[in-house]
């Protein structure tokens, strides 16, 4: 068994792992702006600071943690993408120390929680998506991993039970199906350690009821009150619609994506990401198996195979969630979890010589390639962003269609929430036209060149021009807003809130996935309703400025 590492040294390893992380992370983050996903973070965190309920004010299929956060940062700093950029570094940073603990104390290896914690840091840099719900959900996934520990070890204690559960609740603020997903790992894998302890049968149910009550008493401080508050602003149907029915009706069909396959990985290499996870749990398993076979009682006593039994299990739940799209970043849980799977058991279970051994040296190995190629991308993107420090006018390439521009840090046009960051020119253009002509805190509807098919848009031109969106739906998805009834309820808005101006934006117009966001549902009322209530008045590339008819 293990022996506990002392305070004297997990506080350093914790402090330490987090603020190397966080330079890290920060410095190697890519300028460019992602106008989709991180637009949805920074505007829906903008309207609730503009007073806006999530689900009953505006659409999201995230949970509220995030936004408030940020618009909680946004009061006391400035709504800015700094201030997003700077907290997710922070989230992902937490989860990079944590991992290290978990390490250190099942398996008393410092070395092997520091080469771990490298190797997460690492891939959290590669994974991009900033501001993704997913990071802090499983910082404090991970965190609640940290608190069970105490209950599997010798002698068992309940006492951080509570601060589990509370943990896994605080990963439902973040993301309802990450947090519920794995609260009932960590709840089940207590009541299988609870039964599975040699004691009469009368106080072993006593005490399975016990642990259980206790975590799930931690989880209900969070999740009962956010219940609460959702029904007492009204907006528990819309929750209901926005995680639930729409999901289950469209989701898979509109957004899933295939494994790759050899000539996907041919053209992208680093796709080959989303295999990592399996491969590493196949390893933990092997190795958890044959530890076992050997019978040797104080192994299950100690909290190594319980350790690896739940990181086993929330890499595995994290995988199956990522078969809709599958990719690395919407891997990037199982990737995570799976690392830390593979730091654990190498310190625990191997042993220093045999076919174990060797099992273990190749699944470092692939770590060791599989990171050094991520490392690769960091370094690489750490140059640009140097680079751009030194000169103000560097130029960088956001896909294959924008040619994007890092505005001067000391910028006075209005576009202060850019905070150098970079974006096209033509976003650029048009930013500088809405500023100059609504009133910041105006009504705007920014939408797509056609509304009957959909693939993304752009919600981060709300946030930086300072605008309000006229609809609840400001974020598209296919199957939502190119539907009747939502296109119908769209117009109704547009119609009460009147805006001046409506952007339309062609450049995902003819993005084809391999799904049936390709497809055109045939409703194309709002685009009707658009060109026969507006005029072009100013265009920038694949972006169009309308103005509202001045006739009733």
């Amino acid at each position: 068994m293990a022996a506990h590492p002392s305070l004297r040294l997990t506080v350093p390893i914790a402090v330490g792992c987090c603020l190397l992380s966080f330079i890290y992370l920060v410095i190697s983050s890519d300028p460019t702006i992602g106008l989709y996903d991180e637009g949805i973070i920074l505007f829906d965190a903008q309207r609730i600071t503009d007073g806006d309920v999530i689900h009953r004010d505006f659409y999201s299929n995230y949970g509220p943690g995030q936004f408030y956060i940020l618009s909680a940062l946004f009061r006391v700093l400035s709504p800015s993408i700094l201030i997003e950029r700077l907290w997710d570094a922070f989230a992902r940073s937490v989860s990079v120390a944590v991992i290290a603990l978990i390490v250190v104390r099942s398996t008393g290896s410092v070395v092997a929680a520091l080469g771990t914690a490298a190797a997460c840091m690492v891939w959290l840099g590669w994974f991009e998506f900033y501001g993704y719900p997913v990071f802090p959900a499983l910082a404090a996934v991970l965190t609640g991993v940290l608190f069970l520990l105490p209950a599997f070890e010798l002698p068992h204690s309940a006492r951080c039970l509570p601060a589990a559960g509370l943990c896994a609740g605080v990963a439902v603020l973040f993301r309802y199906d990450i947090g519920i997903s794995s609260t009932a790992i960590m709840a089940g894998m207590i009541g299988l350690h609870a039964i599975t302890q040699p004691s009469p049968p009368r106080p072993r149910v006593r005490d399975l009821i016990r642990r259980i009550g206790l975590f799930a008493g931690g989880a209900a401080l969070i999740v009962l009150p956010l219940i609460c508050v959702l029904i007492a602003v009204g907006a528990i149907s819309d929750l209901i619609f926005d995680v639930v029915t729409y999901p289950r009706h469209f989701y898979y069909a509109t957004r899933s994506l295939p494994f790759p396959g050899p000539r996907q990985l041919a053209n992208n290499p680093s796709d080959s990401a989303v295999y990592l996870p399996l491969c590493l749990v196949a390893f933990a398993l092997a190795m958890l198996a044959s530890k076992i076979r050997d019978r040797r009682g104080d192994f299950m006593s100690s909290a190594v195979p319980w350790t690896l039994g739940v990181l086993i299990a929330l890499t595995l739940i994290y995988y199956v969630k990522g078969f809709v799209r599958v990719s690395p970043i919407h891997m990037s849980m199982a990737i995570v979890t799976s690392l830390a799977l593979t730091g654990v058991t190498v310190a625990g279970v191997t042993p220093r010589r045999g076919m174990r051994r060797t099992a273990s040296s190749a699944a470092l190995a692939m770590v060791v390639v599989f990171t050094l190629g991520a490392f690769a991308r960091n370094a690489a993107q750490a140059g640009r962003v140097v680079r751009a420090v030194v000169s103000d006018s560097e130029r960088t390439v956001l896909g294959a269609q924008f040619e994007t521009i890092r505005p001067s840090c000391d910028d006075v046009t209005g576009l202060r929430r850019l905070a150098c960051f970079s974006m096209d020119q033509d976003h650029l253009d048009a930013l500088a036209f809405l500023d100059a002509h609504a009133k910041p805190g105006e009504y705007v509807f920014v939408g797509n060149g056609r509304h009957d098919k959909i693939f993304i848009n752009d919600v981060a031109l709300y946030f930086f021009a300072r605008l309000r969106s006229a609809t609840k739906w400001h974020q598209f998805d296919p199957g939502l807003q190119t539907s009747e009834p939502i296109q119908r309820e769209m117009i109704g808005e547009l119609e009460r809130n009147r805006p001046t101006y409506v952007v339309l934006e062609t450049q995902w117009d003819t993005a084809n996935e391999p799904n049936a966001s390709a497809l055109s549902s045939g409703v194309t009322l709002l685009d009707h309703y658009i060109a026969q209530n507006f005029h072009p008045t100013a265009t920038f590339g694949a972006i169009s400025v309308l103005e509202r008819d001045q006739r009733p």
